[in-house]
């Protein structure tokens, strides 16, 4: 499974933040291009990227590269590529409930300093009221509850000492009901506040693996 390369792409078949034109048929082989990453040649996200590179309305299909390859930790660029199996498009339902829950494994740390500040837990749980019923009303709370967690980042960043972490932790809630690929990489850099830079990686490979979950793959 984390072997398996994967590429989010519109319904159009370009991609979501550059706009690149990809094949329309699935199989089939792109022209070969030189591959540098963030430059040129075609872009495949790890396991571990498939959340860093999201969107909500996006499809995610599994691929494969060929030819040469220049690697990072969360995807490569290859001569050329190929999708092969569609997995599902990511709507803002499941976006949500995966950030909230990406959120929650690490409400914990900022709890731990800042015990009384409850504002992080209920953007959470604002969050997750939506995602379970998406009324007017749920979206309103989310939304007071999101700001209320962000004022508290804000506090939180601004302290001294090792409470600049916990910024991470508050902004990660407070993006639970916004936007979900920043509330999974904020959880995963306060995942790594908590314990040390080379927890990140792990903590991306828990996110992926649930977000494949939600939206029934695995």
């Amino acid at each position: 499974m984390t072997d398996q390369l994967y590429k989010w792409l519109k319904t159009d078949r370009t991609t979501p933040y550059q706009g690149t034109k990809w094949p329309v048929r699935a199989k089939a082989w792109t022209p070969d291009v030189k591959p540098h990453l963030c430059a040129s040649g075609w872009h495949l996200a790890t396991f571990e990227g498939i959340g860093e590179h999201c969107r909500i309305g996006a499809e995610l299909w599994t691929a494969e590269g060929r030819g040469k390859e220049v690697a990072a930790s969360d995807k490569i660029a290859f001569t050329s590529v190929r999708l092969l199996e569609r997995v599902g498009v990511l709507d803002q339902r499941t976006a949500v409930t995966w950030a909230a829950a990406c959120a929650k494994r690490v409400l914990k740390h900022y709890e731990d300093r800042y015990p009384d500040d409850k504002r992080p837990r209920q953007a959470i749980v604002a969050a997750e009221k939506w995602a379970a019923d998406p009324t007017d009303a749920n979206a309103a709370n989310a939304r007071y509850a999101a700001a209320n967690a962000r004022y508290a980042a804000g506090n939180a960043r601004y302290a001294a000492g090792n409470a600049r972490y916990a910024y991470a932790y508050a902004y990660a809630a407070a993006n639970a009901a916004a936007n979900a690929r920043y509330a999974a990489a904020a959880a995963a850099a306060a995942a790594a506040a908590a314990a040390n830079a080379a927890y990140a990686p792990r903590e991306r490979q828990w996110q992926s693996k649930r977000l494949l979950e939600l939206m029934g793959w695995l």
